[in-house]
């Protein structure tokens, strides 16, 4: 009986003994299961204690995807050769508008007379004349008029002016074969009270033309005030004597500065 009952008081003992080691374990790792917390890091994104004790939050790491750190890409460069600049535009100079064709000799002009060449005494034709105005069927001259005029101090003259000529100055086969070309080389001479005071160089050849023709004052000097006689005629030049095509007068009012 006494052995039956410690029998028992010793297996009491031991299993309180295998209790109590069990319970220091619970106390001393902590409790097992799924209960358990996760020992792993705290994510990026929590919050991380100082030194000082204040809390700080701690910057979010780069992503997996770092920049690029390759080269930018170039620009592409033309394959051909570069365009050459273009310099803007240059203000030009207006374009000067180009004087009209003028239907006479170089010698003969349409400016005023204030801007002709000073006068000299013009050269006299080939001499003796010969007139040939009874020759042609019609007057080579049709018309002749003063354009240009200076007026003079009187306000009723000129001092000087210009005679524009309409005429026709064709002269083919006017001229002997002998005289080495049958072809006329016209020219007008103008005389004012019987006395020559201008004559042109050669003119163009043309059926109907208009011819303007200085008459400067130096050649008018010579003449008192009054009504002056003009002549204009129309000459063929020949090698032995000059010939006379045509002739046409008029009366012009003149005045001296």
């Amino acid at each position: 009986m006494k052995r039956r009952t410690l029998v028992t008081i010793v297996l009491v003992t031991v299993v309180a003994l295998a209790g109590c080691s069990g319970l220091d374990r619970t106390v001393d790792g902590g409790a097992a299961g799924p209960a358990a917390q996760s020992t792993e890091s705290p994510t990026p994104t929590d919050s991380a204690v100082a030194a000082d004790g204040s809390t700080v939050a701690e910057t979010e790491p780069p992503t997996d995807s770092p920049t690029a750190t390759g080269s930018p890409t170039a620009t592409k460069t033309p394959t051909g050769s570069p365009l050459p600049t273009v310099s803007p535009t240059s203000t030009a100079s207006p374009t000067s508008t180009a004087s009209p064709t003028s239907t006479a000799s170089p010698n003969l002009t349409a400016s005023p007379t204030a801007t002709a060449e000073p006068w000299t005494e013009p050269e006299e034709p080939n001499r003796p004349v010969e007139d040939k105005t009874d020759a042609e069927p019609w007057d080579r001259i049709t018309e002749v008029e003063v354009v240009n005029g200076v007026e003079a101090a009187n306000g009723s003259a000129y001092s000087a002016f210009d005679l524009r000529i309409r005429a026709n100055t064709s002269m083919e086969h006017v001229d002997p074969p002998t005289h080495g070309t049958v072809t006329g080389e016209p020219y007008f001479l103008i005389y004012v009270e019987g006395e020559l005071v201008e004559r042109s160089k050669r003119v163009i050849q043309d059926d109907d033309r208009n011819f303007t023709l200085a008459v400067r004052p130096g050649g008018l000097q010579q003449f008192e005030e009054g009504d002056l006689d003009v002549t204009v005629k129309l000459m063929d030049i020949d090698s032995v004597s000059d010939d006379v095509y045509g002739v046409q007068n008029l009366t012009v009012p003149y005045s001296p500065d």
